[in-house]
């Protein structure tokens, strides 16, 4: 941070301070906490107030409001209850859709979801003029590999081909990737080792 002025922490993660490195005669207080799991970067805002108490009074809201999304995050993937419940593919597909939907609005997205799957489109996501049908995959599985079609039916179909995006949820490394289907490798399947390359910049972050 360059010319940080008034640095205060509010707890062992988060602090206000001002800037000084602009002409401005009033520099407002910014709320900064440290990069936490699941999230790409670490969280900045600016409180828009000069008075110290007012700042760390807001500082304190603010960061117990974006701590609560944090703990609905972790928690909204899977936990111990959710894979004794689930405990067939089926089920932990399901509970995978859910979780992944969850996610994505908090992410500001509006979520759809088909009576049926009969095409592949597990969810439709729309946002900033942008609708996205997106199949969704969910394992607990190590060492698996991810299918790109649906086997399901007579007639194989590619969900790159109805979808234009895929969701991946890897429950034992607890991580979500979004990732636009012209991206995918045009086969049917592939182990998630040699997948990994691929998903490299879609994982899911607030």
């Amino acid at each position: 941070m360059k010319q940080a002025a008034d640095k205060e922490w509010i707890n062992e993660s988060a602090w206000i301070y001002r800037r000084t490195y602009d002409n401005r005669k009033s520099h407002v207080y910014y709320i900064r906490i440290a990069q936490q799991p699941h999230w790409k970067n670490r969280y900045q805002k600016s409180l828009k107030t000069t008075d110290r108490e007012t700042a760390l009074k807001k500082a304190k809201k603010e960061y117990d409001k974006v701590m609560e999304e944090q703990c609905f995050v972790q928690a909204s993937i899977f936990n111990k209850e959710d894979l004794q419940v689930a405990s067939s593919q089926a089920g932990i597909g399901k509970l995978g859709e859910d979780r992944f939907s969850a996610l994505m609005m908090i992410k500001g997205y509006q979520v759809y979801k088909p009576e049926v799957d009969v095409w592949g489109r597990d969810v439709i996501l729309y946002k900033d003029g942008k609708w996205m049908p997106t199949q969704v995959k969910t394992t607990r599985i190590d060492g698996n590999s991810w299918h790109f079609q649906n086997n399901s039916s007579r007639n194989k179909i590619k969900y790159k081909e109805v979808c234009t995006h895929m969701a991946f949820i890897h429950l034992l490394e607890n991580r979500i990737w979004f990732i636009p289907s012209d991206k995918i490798p045009n086969v049917n399947t592939m182990a998630h080792s040699l997948f990994k390359s691929h998903l490299e910049g879609y994982e899911v972050v607030l």
